[in-house]
Order: C-alpha cells, then sequence, then structure tokens
C-alpha cells in the first residue's frame, strides 16, 4: 500500500476511527477529543487505517495505529507511522512515547526503543493510556525526535 493516499482525521472520520479501532481491539476512550490530532487512511467503505497522537508539552504519546485486516503486512501501518512521526517533528516534539502488548518488533523496525514506565516522563506517564487505559502488561517505547 505504498501508493495509499493518508489525511488528516476531521470530526466526520470518528465513527469509522472507532469501528476500526474496535475491530482491532484497541483503546477507544479519548479518540474523540484527540481525533484532530489522528491520520488516516481512506478507503471507499470506511478506513483502512488509523494512526493518533496525544501532545503533553514538547513530549506526545502515540495511540491508536490499527490496520484493517484486509490491508495489513503490505507497509500501511509503517507509513502510518512514520508520516505521524513527521508531524511530532514539525510541531516540534521532543520525544514520542507508546504502549504496546502486541507490536514491540514492528516499533522497533521503526526506531522506537522499550523503556520502562519509571522513565517516562511525568506528562506523558499521567495520561489516561499510561494510567488506566493500557495494562501495566503493556510495553514502553520510546523514539527521540531530535536530530
Amino acid at each position: 500500500m505504498p501508493d495509499q493516499q493518508l489525511r488528516s482525521a476531521s470530526l466526520d472520520d470518528l465513527r469509522n476511527v472507532l469501528a476500526l479501532l474496535r475491530s482491532c481491539e484497541l483503546l477507544e476512550s479519548g479518540v474523540a477529543e484527540a481525533v484532530s490530532d489522528f491520520l488516516v487512511a481512506p478507503s471507499a467503505d470506511g478506513l483502512l487505517g488509523c494512526v493518533g497522537l496525544e501532545i503533553y508539552g514538547d513530549l506526545g504519546l502515540l495511540r491508536s495505529v490499527a490496520v484493517d485486516l484486509r490491508a495489513r503486512k503490505r507497509g500501511l501501518g509503517r507509513k502510518l507511522v512514520e508520516a505521524m512521526i513527521t508531524v511530532a517533528r514539525h510541531r516540534g516534539l521532543r520525544e514520542l512515547y507508546l504502549l504496546t502488548t502486541t507490536a514491540p518488533t514492528f516499533f522497533v523496525r521503526l526506531g522506537f526503543a522499550p523503556t520502562t514506565r519509571a522513565l517516562v516522563p511525568t506528562a506523558v506517564a499521567t495520561s489516561w493510556e499510561f494510567q488506566s487505559g493500557c495494562p501495566q502488561t503493556a510495553l514502553p517505547m520510546r523514539l527521540a525526535l531530535e536530530d
């Protein structure tokens, strides 16, 4: 899916973003408030993928990386995450964090490194995802954005 077009999400995409997250068994909480900071991969009948970003000062929390089953294993997840990393850099963020229970190897290939919850800055560590959204077994990962 290297030619799949991505665009910024709007409130009109919210229903489809939530449906995609549900189908991928990912968290829906906070999506409505943050949907303007999502990128989506539209298709004729909904969305093939999405990725979200929550901003905490000069830190970001990458969230809701989801790819529809019919579009997996074609590079769309990589394209979504790389596009959001570019957005984060343009917005002047220093670091990106995420939590994952299923895809640490995928994120390592994109430059993220495992870390511990104790090393996650307070601004991100007090987010809903870190506090109660994701299980304590979810692996925190970090990506430095500064050159």
